[in-house]
């Protein structure tokens, strides 16, 4: 590796913004519990555990895996009720992991448990072309690998699981497609596999002698099968044998017997996974999304050893592009895609039981995937909102936009000017039915209360007769009996929610007046400064219970929720102003006469800031006790409402501000939410039982509540110092994804700011559903497309001047279950043709592997049709409709790769879109197009066209001029005054250039092969010069610029790594050189970096002042960030993740070190100058106890953490670097950092790594 100790670069915090969400392998069982129906998804770096119940899937932990997810296998050892999962990484880690109950006081519902583990990898070997294999003996005597190319990696089981000790053998056969193991084989285990020779493809079975680490003859053999075979199912009892899947045939095979189908259906589009329902009946899956049933017809069901008479294929319907299936229970399907959303499918009743019903099923539940990202784009919030993320998303008729922004949007319905609002609330005026719509609002203002009426859409003031309209009002509701109370500095009034009129009142003794108040239907809690009243509300009465209590401090806060299913509570929560404590007590009832303090719940909230909002609420069943503070803070606890304790007091900043909560239901009242009103509004919600945060997309709330109107079902009132808004919450998560369907696969896009619309790329086959052809189909997907009718869409046909011979198409490739290789070529849809003719390991396919080269097609004549060629097409869409406004349809066998907006001219903004034409013939592609086209007037008008001796893999706008990657070399064009493009000038020496980075005068250049050099362009001499480049032989898949002289490449082997140059060397040798400074293994396939953020940019609220960051986007559907850290916070970080990963347990107990090491065709090497900022934010979800034992003994100077620390930005720099420049900053030695440091404060690390979690 090119790398040097003279030269330093900067150091970086890298963080998933957004977890990958391509599904890689589905497994049903019984692993939590013998009566517990789980489904494990399992998405490359992470396991997502799921309870299978009558109402849908419920997620129950989402489980992180040091490694990239090969092989997953379930399996039930003898003697056991439950299941097991075995699983193997792409870093040859293996591991048995069992699923026992979560130890007492622990968050979680289970713990993952290793039973034993090991490391499958050999110190030589030629690694297997069709990808790793793993098969478990369903008599759980063996499981049986296939790594390496003529051998087979054995691994007994021990009844006790508690040992992994694995042989190998040598097989004759050195190219194994697939294996499993036959069911039925009491004896010994036996090994069926297919395999590859010269004279085509082959079925063998070998029976294991574990005893003796040997292969021995099997019972049968089939040589010369179908070639194109590649998938091998175990068929269970009472039939046994094998089906053997190849892409026109499905045969059953037991031995001698056999029995083979052929149907056309199935040629149409290679069969990719198979999934048993019972004995005889299985689910086919194929690259097209359709969804098969195949049956075994028995030919005589009650004998012995009933035979296979012959098999049926029945189509069931359409479903998203599967990468895996599983059958879950009473005819529910999971199916997991890694090219669109997952989604969980009812198939109809009769189906399960006879096949030959019509194709009928029902998709019941969608789960989001964004994977994989081919390109992104950024897009500027003018409001100071958070940026908004667009990614080309997914495959084929999966293919979509995906609109991607943080926090929950508000969509406002309706909103009034009104200023200096204390308080809002909404009532049910005459409700009767009792469950009729909110029809009143009441406003809170200093020293008045007014009342709006809602009619339909309709809102005018009125007054309740029974209101006192001259006093601010403290709260306002309906409660029990149909009755409606007024609380005011004054009295309690009950009011008849019928008539209007006072039924009773309340007042407290003379001179004191209500400072606060809390209320359920049928309690009321008041404060007069340290005084405190408990009031009963019954039909027409209200009373007082229990003489008044008198506490030690004067009251801030009171709520008196109740925590069980009863409406009454018998704990009120107090916040007091001075000692500032959270404290509990008993109410008075039976059995006691005044208030009872529950002494061991009263904790200290810490600080000077006194509370000013308090909660008890159960979320996700677990109970917890809240507390805002004056500061914008939140204490909060799990309290063990029978045992009265609370525990697990965490911390978090939500704001700056004074906070107050206010509870809210979504899911039609069946899920319960806080809102926490401030200057940063959050809603606090639970996940798996975890409370998680989500920013709000508004400025500021200082009062909310919500409200189910006639006009404004399921809706919030939200107030500020001005302004009164009734808004829509959108679907409560952390990133709330819009979906744009194409159906069609989009692979770059362009966003531009002057005519607000988006510059599209896209590819369909002639014979696909498309977001064009949906405009013409009788199509019920198209109901969102209908008003495009009338939306001025049109579509264009550009013939080419330039004519080439004519083209046979080529054949499209079959295939099944992706591997890695599908990640290499689908990593940049655009350039799959030329990975493929360059370089074949770089996608290497099998016949059990998707090709994602680009078919070609017949030119044909400019009238027709082009049945089963690939189309492609440019789009405009609106930016905020993202309706297609326009398309120009590319001539045949013409490509569209890159595209950008630029401002060639003043006032006038251009798309330029790069073409080439791929013929299969040609080894590389040699003709193409650079197209100059204007949005105007509502449609796409093409000014200017230059003709190019390549593929444009990439534009940008350079200096006013338009740079272009073409093959090998570097181009620049010159915009003339006559509207065309003129070459300026070119440069040479690369492989294929894929990637432009640019930034002034320099130039970064992406190789695919030669990592990335830098370019200085000379505007007098018209010429480029190569002044640096990075001579190791890496595979380039993203690239950006940092600063002047540090660059961020993607590279091949899922990593990433920084090259810097060293401006200040002596010689002009080492000035020459990129040295990598910065290495990292991110465990995904990186399309694409962009400058950019997922939150709005904060910088007082920050502790640090971070650098703008830069975001990414991988083949999985993950989101990551990375931002420069100052020194002295990089080395006390790295000594965090240090403890941090000591203390915890990692999933196979893998190494973390060892995983994030840099990995490549040459070897490894440690990670170096990144801190893996997933580790880091877990120190969040830790118990009190666990953080205190991560820093004990870490000896720091933690002055970073209560002073803002500026990096050096140099202030000289031109926009782009003042807007996304980072600069290396040399840090100091960890011993003379740590040499007089003072103890770091448990708090000070949770602000700290809170601010770091505020990055995404």
């Amino acid at each position: 590796m090119n790398t040097s100790s003279g030269v330093t670069g900067g150091n970086y915090y890298v963080v998933s913004g957004h977890k990958p969400t391509a599904v890689s392998h589905c497994i049903t069982g019984n692993f939590t519990a013998p009566n517990d129906i789980n489904l494990i998804v399992a998405k490359f770096s992470h396991l997502e555990v799921y309870y299978v119940q009558p109402e849908g899937l419920k997620l129950s932990r989402d489980v992180p895996i040091y490694g990239r997810l090969t092989c997953l296998e379930a399996f039930r050892p003898m003697g056991s009720d439950k299941d097991y999962l075995f699983m193997l990484t792409k870093k040859f880690d293996a591991a048995i992991l069992e699923f026992q109950p979560g130890k007492e006081g622990s968050n979680n519902e289970f713990e993952v448990v290793t039973r034993c583990h090991g490391n499958m990898k050999e110190r030589v070997g030629r690694l297997s072309e069709s990808g790793m294999k793993a098969t478990i003996d369903s008599k759980c005597r063996c499981i049986a690998l296939s790594i390496y190319d003529a051998n087979i990696k054995i691994i007994p089981l021990t009844p006790d699981l508690t040992e992994m000790t694995a042989f190998t053998v040598r097989c004759e056969e050195t190219n194994i497609v697939d294996m499993t193991f036959l069911q039925g084989c009491e004896t010994t285990p036996t090994l069926c596999l297919i395999y590859q020779t010269q004279g085509g493809r082959h079925a063998k079975t070998y029976e294991i002698n574990v005893a003796s680490k040997d292969l021995c003859k099997g019972p049968w053999k089939q040589d010369n099968i179908e070639i194109e075979s590649y998938m091998v199912v175990p068929v269970s009892a009472p039939l046994f044998g094998v089906l053997i899947i190849a892409a026109q045939s499905i045969t059953y095979h037991q031995g001698e017997h056999y029995a083979p189908i052929a149907p056309p259906a199935i040629r149409d589009a290679s069969i990719t996974v198979c999934a048993s329902i019972d004995y005889n009946r299985f689910l086919l899956g194929d690259l097209s999304g359709r969804l098969f049933l195949l049956q075994l017809h028995d030919a005589d069901p009650a004998a012995d050893n009933p035979k296979v008479r012959n098999l049926d294929i029945a189509l069931l319907g359409h479903v998203t592009i599967p990468e895996c299936i599983t059958y879950l229970d009473n005819s529910y399907v999971f199916v997991g895609s890694r090219v669109g959303d997952s989604q969980v499918v009812k198939l109809n009743e009769c189906l399960v039981q006879e096949s030959d019903q019509e194709s009928n099923l029902s998709i019941v539940e969608t789960i989001t995937n964004l994977g994989p990202i081919v390109d992104l784009t950024v897009v500027r919030n003018e409001n100071q909102g958070p940026d908004e993320i667009v990614t080309c998303s997914g495959y084929d008729s999966e293919g979509t936009l995906r609109i991607i922004r943080n926090g929950i949007g508000i969509q406002e319905m309706a909103s009034i000017d009104l200023f200096g609002i204390k308080g809002v609330w909404t009532l049910k005026l005459d409700s009767n039915p009792p469950n009729s719509f909110h029809n009143v609002l009441v406003l809170s203002f200093v020293g008045q209360t007014r009342m709006l009426r809602l009619s339909g859409e309709d809102v005018e003031e009125f007054d309740i007769a029974g209101f006192s309209c001259d006093s601010q009002t403290l709260f306002a509701g309906n409660v029990s009996c149909e009755q409606i109370v007024q609380v005011t500095s004054h009295f309690v009034r009950l009011v008849d929610d019928t008539s209007g009129q006072v039924i009773t009142e309340w007042k407290p003794p003379v001179s004191n007046t209500i400072s606060k108040v809390a209320c359920n239907s049928s309690q009321l809690i008041v404060a007069t400064g340290r005084k405190v009243y408990y009031l009963v509300i019954r039909e027409r009465l209200i009373f007082q219970v229990g003489r008044e209590f008198e506490m030690p401090y004067e009251v801030a806060c009171l709520d008196i929720t109740p925590l069980t299913d009863s409406k009454f509570s018998d704990i009120v929560a107090v916040g007091l102003w001075t000692d500032i404590t959270a404290r509990l007590f008993l109410l008075p009832g039976d059995n006691q006469s005044e208030f009872v303090e529950i002494e061991s719940c009263t904790q200290k909230l810490g600080g000077e800031i006194i509370p000013r909002s308090c909660m008890m609420c159960k979320l996700d069943d677990v109970p917890y006790l809240l507390y805002a503070l004056g500061d914008g803070s939140l204490v909060y606890f799990k309290f063990d409402y029978l045992n009265r304790v609370l525990s697990e007091r965490r911390k978090i900043n939500l704001g700056t501000q004074p906070t107050t909560l206010s509870a809210f239901e979504t899911n039609g009242g069946s899920t319960k939410n806080i809102f926490a009103c401030s200057d940063r509004p959050t809603v606090i919600y639970s996940v798996s039982k975890k409370l998680l945060f989500s920013n709000v997309n508004l400025r500021d709330v200082t009062h909310m509540c919500s409200i189910n109107a006639e006009a404004y079902q399921n809706c919030l009132v939200l107030c500020n110092e001005s302004t009164l808004t009734i808004g829509a919450m959108d679907q409560i998560q952390k990133l709330h994804i819009r979906t744009i369907h194409l159906y069609e696969t989009p692979h770059a896009m362009a966003f531009q700011k002057e005519t607000q619309t988006y510059g599209l790329l896209t590819k369909r086959h002639d014979k696909r559903k498309s977001l064009l052809s949906l405009m013409s189909e009788d199509n019920p997907n198209a109901a969102s497309l209908a008003a495009l009718s009338h939306s001025g869409y049109s579509e264009d046909r550009q013939a080419s001047e330039f004519q080439f011979p004519q083209q046979v198409d080529s054949a499209e490739a079959g295939g099944t279950a992706m591997d890695d290789s599908f990640d290499r070529s689908f990593g940049n849809l655009q350039d799959s043709f030329r990975m493929d003719t360059t370089n074949a390991s770089l996608n290497t396919t099998t016949n059990r592997s998707f090709s994602g080269s680009v078919n070609s097609a017949s030119p044909g004549n400019e009238n027709e049709s082009n049945d089963g060629a690939d189309i492609s097409s440019v789009v405009i869409l609106d930016q905020h409709t993202c309706e297609p406004l326009h398309a120009f349809r590319l001539n045949p066998n013409e490509m569209a790769c890159s595209i950008i907006s630029a401002n060639l001219e003043e006032d006038s903004a251009f798309y330029v879109v790069g073409t080439t034409y791929v013929l299969s013939h040609q080894a590389e592609p040699d003709k193409g197009r650079l197209l100059v086209f204007e949005w105007k007037e509502s449609k796409l008008n093409l000014i200017a066209e230059k003709e190019i001796k390549g593929c444009p893999y990439s534009i940008q706008l350079f200096n006013g001029k338009i740079l272009c990657a073409v093959n090998h070399m570097v181009e620049l064009y010159e915009w003339a005054t006559d509207k065309e493009l003129r070459l300026d000038c070119c440069h040479y020496g690369n492989i294929i250039a894929l990637f432009l980075k640019t930034k002034g005068d320099f130039v970064v250049v992406g190789d695919i092969m030669k990592s990335v050099s830098l370019l200085l362009y000379k505007p007098q001499e018209s010429s480029f010069e190569e002044i640096a480049k990075d001579y190791t032989p890496l595979w380039t898949t993203a690239c950006e610029i940092l600063d002047d002289d540090t660059f961020l490449v993607g590279e091949n082997n899922f990593n990433i790594y920084t090259v810097t140059k060293d401006s200040a060397a002596t010689t002009d040798e080492e000035r020459r050189k990129l040295t990598i400074t910065g290495r990292f293994h991110i465990n995904d396939f990186i399309n694409v970096f962009r400058h950019g953020s997922l939150v709005m940019n904060n910088p007082n609220e920050s502790v640090i002042n971070y650098q703008p960051s830069i975001l990414f986007g991988t083949v999985s559907g993950a989101i990551g960030l990375i931002v420069q850290l100052p020194p002295k916070l990089f080395l006390f970080l790295a000594e965090l993740q240090e403890k941090i990963v000591a203390t915890i347990n990692s999933v196979g107990k893998i190494s973390h070190s060892t995983w994030r090491d840099f990995s490549h065709e040459f070897g490894s090497e440690p990670a170096q100058s990144f801190i893996d900022g997933d580790i880091i934010e877990i120190f969040l979800d830790m118990t009190v106890a666990d953080r205190e034992r991560v820093l004990k003994g870490l000896q720091f100077n933690s002055s970073f953490l209560t002073q803002r620390q500026d990096l050096n930005v140099d202030s000289t720099g031109d926009d782009l670097m003042n807007d996304s420049g980072l600069i290396a900053t040399e840090a100091p030695s960890k011993a003379a950092l740590n040499s007089t440091g003072p103890k770091v404060c448990v708090d000070e690390v949770v602000k700290l790594i809170e601010d770091l979690a505020r990055l995404h």
